[in-house]
C-alpha cells in the first residue's frame, strides 16, 4: 500500500575510485585518488546529472582522502553541503594494511585470508578490526543518517567493507553473509584481480513504500519489517 504523503529519502552509496599506489589491501591507509580514480567517480556521478547538475542535495563521506576529497570537490562544485562521518571509515586491516594479496599469501599462506572472505564473522585481519566492530560503528552511522537525513537525495561516498556492512544490515543478513555486495555488483565481484571501484548502489528509503516497487528493472532486494523499500542499481 502506498501513501501519497509519504516522504521518501533516496540514499545512493558509491565506493571510491581507484587510489594512488595501485591495487592493495588499504583499509585505513589514507591514499588519495589516482587520476584514474578521479575519472571513475566523476563519470559515475555525471551519468546521473539532470540539466548539468547531479540529483543530490547533500553528501556524506568517509573521512579517508579517497572518499573525502571527491566529496568536498563535488560539494563545492555544485554548492552541496558535505558531512564527514568518521564511522564510515574503512575496516582497519591490521597486518594486511598496505600489502598486496600476493604478499599476504606469500607471508602467511591463504588460510586466514580465505577464511575472512568466506565468513568475516569468524575470521579477521591479524591485529585489525573485527567485522563485528565495523558493523557496530557503521550501524550507528546508518541510524543517524535515517533519523536525520541531510536532504531528500543523499550521496554516501564510502568503501568496500563499509558498503557491505550497510547492505548486510538493510537485507537483515547474518554476519556470515557480510560480504553481500559481491552478489549485487553487475560486474565482476571485487577480488584481487577485479576491484569494483566506483560502483554505485541506490537505496530507496521511505515510510512506507510499496514493496513491489523496483528500481530501473533491477531485482528487488528486500524490505524491512516496517515495509521500507530498499532497491539497488549498480552503475553501468
Amino acid at each position: 500500500m502506498r501513501f501519497a504523503n509519504a516522504e521518501i529519502t533516496t540514499i545512493d552509496l558509491m565506493r571510491h575510485g581507484e587510489p594512488q599506489g595501485g591495487r592493495m589491501l588499504r583499509g585505513s591507509t589514507d591514499h588519495p585518488l589516482s587520476d584514474t580514480g578521479w575519472q571513475q567517480v566523476t563519470d559515475a556521478v555525471m551519468r546521473h546529472t539532470v540539466e548539468g547538475r547531479p540529483p543530490y542535495d547533500a553528501i556524506v563521506s568517509s573521512p579517508l582522502a579517497r572518499c573525502r576529497e571527491f566529496a568536498l570537490w563535488l560539494g563545492e562544485e555544485f554548492d552541496l553541503p558535505v558531512q564527514v562521518d568518521d564511522d564510515l571509515a574503512e575496516l582497519h586491516l591490521g597486518g594486511w594494511e598496505g600489502k598486496t594479496y600476493t604478499q599476504v599469501y606469500e607471508q602467511e599462506g591463504i588460510e586466514q585470508m580465505s577464511a575472512f572472505w568466506f565468513d568475516p564473522a569468524r575470521a579477521a585481519p591479524p591485529g585489525g578490526e573485527t567485522y563485528a566492530e565495523l558493523d557496530a560503528r557503521v550501524s550507528e552511522a546508518w541510524r543517524r543518517l535515517l533519523a536525520n537525513p541531510p536532504g531528500y537525495h543523499v550521496l554516501v561516498v564510502a568503501h568496500l567493507f563499509v558498503c557491505n556492512a550497510l547492505f548486510r544490515q538493510v537485507l537483515e543478513q547474518p554476519f556470515s553473509n557480510g560480504l553481500v555486495m559481491d552478489l549485487l555488483c553487475r560486474h565482476e565481484p571485487p577480488t584481487p584481480r577485479t576491484p569494483c571501484y566506483g560502483r554505485e548502489h541506490i537505496y530507496r528509503v521511505g515510510r512506507p513504500v510499496s514493496a513491489r516497487e523496483a528500481v530501473s528493472g533491477q531485482r528487488r532486494l528486500g524490505h524491512d519489517k516496517s515495509n521500507t523499500f530498499f532497491g539497488a542499481l549498480p552503475c553501468r
